[in-house]
């Protein structure tokens, strides 16, 4: 008997492996792009984060986040799952990140940062089937940050 609970454990834990896929059978849609800082390259490497919109989504496929990492040259390619698999089809709000240190009580988040908090780039809409989505985010001067 305990054989058989055994295997029944193992079969659910290869179950439950295979639900965290890649995403190679999901509907990814490529999207690259560039940050620039006041039409320059970025000061530091960073980050864009795609956060998908509640009820954006189509219909039976997951909401999920995507990102993407950036260096000095300001070029990124969105990933979902895996480097470069881009974004499932919806709607995205976008947040880039660029920082100069560590967040703490002596240094709040607005004096590290390149990125002013007022700045909010546009939602990005994901459609399915459209080919490669290239974006650019010109980021304005963060007038709190710290010297």
């Amino acid at each position: 008997m305990k054989h058989c609970a055994s295997w029944t454990i193992f079969a659910a834990a290869i179950g439950m492996l295979a639900g965290c896929g890649s995403g190679r059978d999901l509907p990814l849609v490529p999207v690259t792009g560039i940050v620039t800082f006041s039409g320059g390259p970025p000061p530091k490497e960073g980050r864009v984060i795609f956060s998908q919109l509640p009820g954006t989504e189509r219909k039976g496929l997951p909401n999920r986040p995507g990102r993407a990492s950036f260096g000095t040259d300001g070029k990124f390619v969105a990933m979902t799952f895996e480097p470069g698999d881009g974004l499932l089809p919806g709607k995205y709000s976008v947040r880039v990140e660029c920082v100069d240190g560590v967040p703490g009580p002596a240094t709040p988040w607005d004096t590290i940062s390149f990125v002013p908090s007022s700045y909010q780039p546009p939602e990005l809409v994901v459609e399915e089937g459209k080919g490669t989505i290239e974006v650019s985010y010109d980021v304005p001067p963060n007038p709190k940050k710290r010297k």
